[in-house]
């Protein structure tokens, strides 16, 4: 899941050092990795701040296991894998990694023109965030070389809001292009027209079935 559903599925207490936890791993290189290597079982923090943030990275991991084999989205990832494949000239293995992405967006595009209340509460809540509390979470796991980039990630991401870009396919397709233009040599913007009709194919089925995906997700993460 992208930003926004993690958000959205999540319980509305959610606090912000727990929904900090929630979208620390898509913000710091190699997060996941390391955390369930080297963390998961062996960190008990004890400030308060900080045991909510390791709540939200379990949150985060437990979304993403739910999402990733639910059946609506194994069925909307292949139907928007067919559509790339007719529609865009690139390799096999690219197509299904940027098919996986854009239904993640789209779904937080979804989300945005269905409540925008959504993304003004996922922002307000990571305004109460102290980036030095936070900062005392990767001393504690021992990966302190990685707090200068997700500190420089984290406060881009929060000051310029870019969740917001994603309500129009411009910004989805802005999206695509920053993640993948330099990675995969392809000018997403440039392209335009192709890949607003690729999202406008993708998400004309997607958005029928989200209500019922978003909502079952729902309860599943928070039992």
């Amino acid at each position: 899941m992208n930003f926004l559903s993690h958000f959205y599925t999540a319980n509305k207490t959610i606090s912000p050092y727990e929904l900090l936890g929630v979208i620390l791993p898509d913000l710091t290189k190699d997060f996941s990795r390391t955390y369930n290597k080297e963390v998961a079982e062996q960190y008990f923090p004890k400030q308060k701040e900080l045991i909510e943030m390791k709540a939200g990275v379990e949150l985060h991991i437990k979304g993403d296991d739910l999402f990733h084999n639910h059946p609506l989205f194994l069925k909307h990832e292949a139907f928007a894998k067919t559509i790339l494949k007719e529609k865009i000239t690139l390799k096999a293995k690219r197509k299904y990694i940027i098919a996986h992405v854009i239904v993640e967006l789209l779904i937080d595009q979804y989300i945005l023109n269905k409540d925008e209340q959504v993304v003004i509460d996922f922002y307000n809540k990571l305004d109460l965030v102290n980036l030095e509390t936070a900062n005392t979470f990767f001393e504690e796991i021992n990966i302190s070389e990685e707090a200068s980039h997700f500190k420089n990630n984290f406060s881009f991401f929060r000051e310029r809001k870019f969740l917001n870009r994603l309500k129009e396919n411009k910004g989805v397709i802005f999206t695509l292009d920053k993640v993948f233009g330099k990675l995969f040599a392809t000018d997403f913007e440039n392209q335009y027209t192709l890949w607003n009709e690729v999202i406008d194919l993708i998400k004309i089925k997607l958005n029928e079935d989200l209500p019922i995906l978003l909502a079952d997700l729902k309860t599943k993460i928070n039992e």
